[in-house]
């Protein structure tokens, strides 16, 4: 399988404290792999390195032959920016604005100029933000909405339903079933699945949700003491016995 993303020995530090060390991590092309690990192993701040929100202090991040480890996202090359997408923890909706401008808003200023855009641009943009909602199993009355007016789970939805407007090659996902009640979080999981293989997207996900793991992973490390202790695949789990991968059989 094509490596879509190699880490090799990162190190990542604040101040004067390790949070990551010697992390070696190959992500296939449209691979699903879940980062577990206790609360402060460490796993979030990988995928933050991985997404260009921190750059390393140390070590390698191979994007698609393209090294990023010393990047923010924001300067990063193009190429590499408009392959990614990140779904929050916290959702990261915009409060004011619309359901239907948060879905939009990163095709939206991709294709404006300046702040302005033409007014068939604006009924584009309109009928992808319904597309999305239909993706993510969600009406399109709810363009108008602001998020507050949604439940928790439908927030998630419509994260998602942004998340994919820019058709993603490389899908991270940090935390995407906190907070959520069972039926919703596996409801979720499912979803985010059938979208990843809808636009054959490589997913990593930062989670500690069991049920998450088992509709979501093909592949899991396990982050503790600062650095990879465990890798392998659903049925390995079966075969390792460590008290914090016990809870994920």
């Amino acid at each position: 399988m094509k490596e879509k993303i190699v880490v090799t020995n990162l190190c990542k530090s604040f101040n004067d404290t390790t949070i990551l060390q010697n992390i070696n991590l190959k992500v296939g092309d449209r691979d699903s792999l879940a980062i577990v690990g206790g609360s402060g192993s460490g796993k979030s701040v990988l995928l933050k390195c991985i997404s260009g929100l921190f750059t390393a202090n140390s070590g390698s991040i191979i994007i698609d032959g393209i090294e990023v480890s010393q990047v923010y996202v924001s300067d990063r090359p193009s190429v590499i920016r408009e392959k990614m997408g990140m779904l929050f923890q916290s959702n990261a909706l915009f409060d004011s604005m619309t359901i239907g401008e948060n879905i939009t808003f990163g095709v939206y200023n991709k294709i404006s100029q300046n702040g302005y855009i033409s007014t068939d641009k604006r009924i584009q943009l309109n009928k992808l933000a319904e597309e999305q909602l239909e993706i993510v199993g969600l009406s399109k009355n709810i363009l108008e909405k602001s998020p507050y007016e949604l439940s928790g789970g439908m927030q998630k939805r419509v994260a998602i339903a942004r998340l994919i407007s820019t058709k993603p090659e490389i899908i991270l996902l940090d935390e995407p079933t906190t907070g959520l009640d069972p039926v919703t979080a596996g409801n979720i999981s499912r979803l985010m699945i059938e979208i990843k293989e809808r636009i054959n997207a490589t997913m990593i996900t930062i989670t500690h949700d069991p049920i998450c793991v088992s509709e979501i992973a093909k592949n899991i490390v396990l982050i503790e003491s600062k650095t990879i202790s465990w890798r392998g695949n659903i049925a390995d789990l079966q075969l390792v016995d460590n008290p914090y991968l016990n809870s994920f059989k």
